[in-house]
């Protein structure tokens, strides 16, 4: 058996010839694809890879073509995983490219995207039957949530009620409280005024149903870069008018050549981060006070080369992270892990290469199976969308 399986869950060419790892080719078109798969979600349900991801297409008479597809495997997903595909929107205008992916205790997936370049909102679509077919029936809702510029957004399922966080300068949470999987939902919203302003990533966890927000915020001072990461929490009351909010910035650093930055929760309820600023990648590990003005976190250096980090914890406990390795000749997907020390300064990070490609993993996102690593990832030279599916924890 092979340490290291890779699919093509999409690609805009012909198969051609690569060395060992397999890949193949799941979907193709006619036409030229522009961008497939940039924006893209992964969820591992039950052991099943399911992906959503954005589609730009040019036609023959030159007009773009907008859409969602969601892929999943439907055979040999532990070993050699098959996939098929289906779209959920297409529309010729702009659906603004982000889409987020939820897959709720019914087995119904939940795909959320942002419509619209200026004055637009994010839409919420529900499969409504034949969910994982290759004709299924999506109930697509518009939602109120808006903003005047596209935002950076996240959400989540409390109980299988959708949770957003979205915002620009002003991040906003917003609880779905009736309607939740129909053409109409009502979600409660509130502003959380803490003035972050520009805001250019947002990831949402929940901590027993209370939202913990992470962001990532871009400051162009023309001559150089700045990038910011944060945390927002809540203490009380969350999805009410008096919720109790309060953040901090974690750690700021140049990003003129490397970006980004993910985070989880781990088994204990605090935050682990893995950010890439210019002088590396790195984990930052909450050690005590997660939720108050004095967190203390532990930071490492994971790779000094990384960057577009995706983060998951294996078993709630040993971060995983994949990347690109941001070198400019290569530019290949890798995976680091824990090893050794893992709740010390001196913690060691194994690291292994994925896809050699060049630009491969950008972005990435990681999930389990079974307590080893999905990747499913953008492949930039080739533009298309794939999955590095590893049989062993370390992926050796």
């Amino acid at each position: 058996m092979k340490s290291l399986i890779f699919i093509a869950i999409v690609s805009v060419f012909a198969p051609f010839v690569r060395a060992a790892p397999i890949l193949n080719t799941i979907d193709e078109s006619p036409n030229v694809y522009i961008e497939m798969g940039k924006s893209h979600a992964l969820v591992v349900n039950k052991g099943i890879p399911v992906i959503a991801y954005n589609v730009i297409d040019r036609t023959g008479d030159n007009i773009l073509t907008h859409q969602f597809k969601l892929a999943y495997c439907f055979s040999d997903c532990d070993t050699n995983p098959q996939f098929a595909n289906h779209s959920i929107v297409s529309a010729a205008s702009s659906l603004g490219g982000m889409v987020k992916l939820a897959v709720n205790g019914n087995n119904i997936p939940l795909i959320a995207y942002y419509e619209g370049l200026n004055n637009g909102f994010i839409t919420l679509a529900s499969c409504t039957k034949n969910c994982f077919t290759p004709s299924p029936t999506y109930r697509i809702a518009k939602t109120d949530l808006s903003l005047p510029v596209r935002p950076g957004f996240d959400f989540k399922l409390d109980k299988g009620r959708p949770v957003f966080a979205f915002g620009n300068n002003n991040i906003t949470i917003a609880y779905c409280t009736q309607g939740c999987y129909s053409a109409n939902p009502v979600f409660f919203k509130r502003v959380i005024p803490l003035n972050i302003g520009n805001i250019s990533k947002i990831v949402l966890k929940l901590v027993n149903g209370n939202p913990v927000i992470g962001y990532e915020r871009t400051l162009d001072f023309g001559y150089t870069k700045i990038g910011y990461v944060g945390l927002i929490y809540c203490s009380a009351a969350c999805y009410s008018n008096v919720g109790q909010y309060s953040g901090y910035t974690l750690a700021h650093g140049s990003i003129n050549t490397k970006t980004s930055f993910d985070f989880a929760i781990d088994s204990q309820g605090r935050p682990v981060l893995a950010y890439a600023f210019d002088d590396g990648m790195k984990i930052a590990k909450c050690i005590e006070n997660c939720y108050s003005a004095n967190p203390v976190f532990q930071h490492v250096l994971v790779d000094k080369n990384g960057s577009f980090p995706a983060l998951a914890l294996r078993n709630g406990v040993l971060p995983y992270i994949s990347y690109n390795n941001a070198l400019i000749n290569t530019q290949n997907l890798r995976i680091a892990f824990c090893v050794s020390d893992c709740d010390l300064p001196t913690a060691i990070y194994g690291k292994r290469n994925l896809d050699l490609e060049y630009k491969s993993g950008l972005p990435s996102d990681i999930e389990f199976s079974a307590g080893n690593p999905v990747v499913s990832y953008y492949q930039a030279w080739s533009n298309d969308l794939r999955l590095a599916k590893c049989d062993k924890p370390g992926c050796g």
